[in-house]
């Protein structure tokens, strides 16, 4: 909660700054950057590492989520910024460190769409991710010693991915499950297990259908596990709950980049 806090006043402050030309940004800056429209193609790719970034064919909400640590239902602005496409290649200064590559991304959004935002917390509707009775039925991942789960904005340190009918993790926190899973529900999911660590699992549940709709197949009517059903059986529950949000509000955002 402080590091949020504090995140969200400096965030306020530079962007107030910046906006009314009192001072210079004092956030790190990549070395050389290339943001255009994108060309109309297939596909989406995000890499990235503390020497460059190349995003192609991504929306501005993408590199939002990045630059600012928050996940998609934390971000309020126009419509566009989910459906606009952008190609964004940079190179930071040599002996950049990875913390400082979201500082670097918010400073070119401010550069080139003349972004301005704000937090603010709002109360909202969730589902509270928590351990069933008995307890997870997860076991650690091998490449985990025990490490504690990220604190709220930190990046996913695991991967997560679509395979067959539901979710493949691989050395995932339940935080960044839960900002996973919120993308497949009506509202947020947020982590209260209190589960500490990195773990390898699958999800079985049919990603098209989070809402659990019996589907046909050639021989019969056959119910689907939903996303509350496929998370009991790793011992885990979605309780309905209000919570604060952080939510990041794009004040302002010019649709065309500024030129390279």
């Amino acid at each position: 909660m402080i590091r949020t806090m504090i995140r969200t006043v400096l965030t306020a402050l530079i962007c107030w700054a910046s906006a009314n030309g009192q001072s210079p940004d004092i956030r790190p800056a990549f070395e050389v950057a290339s943001v255009k429209p994108a060309a109309p193609r297939g596909g989406v790719r995000m890499d990235h590492d503390p020497a460059r970034i190349q995003y192609l064919n991504v929306n501005l909400k993408s590199v939002l989520m990045s630059a600012f640590g928050v996940k998609q239902y934390q971000i309020d602005g126009p419509e566009w910024l989910g459906s606009e496409k952008y190609d964004i290649v940079a190179k930071a200064p040599d002996g950049a460190a990875k913390e400082q590559v979201p500082l670097m991304l918010q400073r070119l959004l401010a550069e080139r769409f003349k972004l301005v935002v704000r937090h603010e917390t709002r109360d909202m509707l969730v589902y509270a991710m928590v351990a069933a009775k008995g307890g997870p039925r997860l076991e650690h991942a091998q490449s985990d010693g025990g490490s504690a789960t990220p604190a709220a904005g930190a990046p996913a340190q695991g991967t997560i991915r679509a395979k067959g009918a539901g979710l493949e993790a691989r050395d995932l926190s339940l935080f960044d499950l839960a900002g996973a899973l919120s993308g497949f529900m009506d509202r947020p999911v947020i982590d209260q297990t209190g589960v500490k660590g990195a773990f390898s699992f699958v999800l079985e549940f049919p990603l098209m259908d989070p809402t659990g709709t019996k589907i046909e197949d050639a021989q019969a009517v056959v119910p689907r596990p939903t996303v509350f059903t496929a998370l009991e059986r790793l011992g885990l529950e979605l309780k309905s709950a209000r919570a604060p949000i952080d939510i990041l509000v794009v004040e302002h955002a010019e649709r065309v980049p500024t030129e390279n």
